[in-house]
């Protein structure tokens, strides 16, 4: 991660009217880029739970990546889904993450879904769904993780979305329902 400005917009599209949260993501970040051991004893009970407990030179090279998903999910910026999820769970985190930008919630007329679908299959699913509201789902790749931190952009922004996430080696994947190639 590089530039204050890129980091800045990059949390802004997926903030949306949430400023204030913006701002304290924007601010725990920062730390971990600038003291990366002060962001970890701080954080240190959060970070644990990801299994990072001391800082070495594997870690402090992806802090300032798993210090974004973190802190965004804290904000509910990012819903945090299991690899096991259910289709409630997944629909749950995404109608918070929604709420916090201060969109509209999928409702249940929305969604035809059932908890034996597959996360993947489900995921799919729900981005086909805001795709239609011209939103894009996106999974933040965690480093290490087998949850998927999940996060909506307007679908008019994804190509900022893009170019802010190459500057910042962020990398994401996008559920549209969109079949891939």
């Amino acid at each position: 991660m590089h530039s204050t400005e890129s980091l800045r917009a990059f949390v802004g599209l997926l903030a949306g009217k949430a400023t204030v949260q913006a701002d304290t993501v924007l601010k725990h970040v920062g730390l971990a880029l600038r003291e990366p051991a002060t962001y970890l004893t701080e954080f240190a009970d959060d970070l644990s739970e990801r299994g990072i407990d001391e800082l070495t030179p594997d870690i402090a090279a992806n802090l300032p990546q798993t210090a974004l998903v973190h802190e965004l999910e804290k904000a509910s910026l990012v819903g945090e889904v299991d690899w096991k999820a259910d289709a409630e769970d997944i629909v749950w985190n995404v109608n918070n993450v929604l709420e916090q930008q201060g969109r509209p919630q999928l409702e249940g007329d929305d969604l035809e879904i059932t908890d034996e679908d597959e996360v993947e299959s489900c995921l799919r699913y729900v981005g086909s769904v805001l795709r239609a509201r011209h939103l894009t789902l996106i999974y933040l790749l965690d480093l290490d993780s087998d949850s998927y931190p999940l996060s909506i952009v307007a679908a008019a922004d994804m190509p900022r979305f893009t170019q802010l996430a190459h500057e910042l080696s962020v990398r994401f994947e996008v559920y549209d329902g969109a079949v891939q190639a």
